[in-house]
């Protein structure tokens, strides 16, 4: 695949400017394609950009109201966010927890676990 660069002089023919999705004709030989040399184009043949024209009008129809949709419902939930977060109260900082205060540890049953076993005395049961 050939690319041409923006202001690049190229023969007669219909491009494809890449970077703008546009199909652009150029009459004579030696003529110079429009746009920086940061743009891309690509040669297509008459037949492609007969095909290629209809196509992207086409697709262009379909995505700009999906588009407008998308950007109104976007900008009304910003705007609901934004009246949220100016409304509703702000909490209170809780107090700092003293060590004890803790909560007892729970096990998953919610009982609390066993205590150790004492050490020192006679043994359960056995002597």
């Amino acid at each position: 695949m050939t690319y041409f660069q923006g202001g690049a002089a190229v023969e007669n023919g219909y491009y494809w400017n890449l970077t703008e999705w546009a199909i652009v004709p150029v009459a004579q030989d030696g003529e110079r394609l429009p746009g920086q040399a940061a743009e891309r184009y690509r040669r297509v043949p008459l037949v492609l950009a007969l095909a290629l024209v209809p196509m992207m009008g086409g697709l262009f129809l379909m995505f700009l109201p999906v588009i407008g949709f998308v950007l109104t419902f976007q900008a009304m939930a910003k705007g609901i966010a934004a009246r949220l977060r100016r409304s509703a109260p702000e909490a209170p900082p809780l107090p700092p927890r003293q060590p004890s205060e803790a909560p007892a540890p729970q096990l998953a049953s919610g009982t609390a676990p066993p205590a150790p076993p004492a050490t020192g005395g006679e043994p359960n049961g056995e002597a």
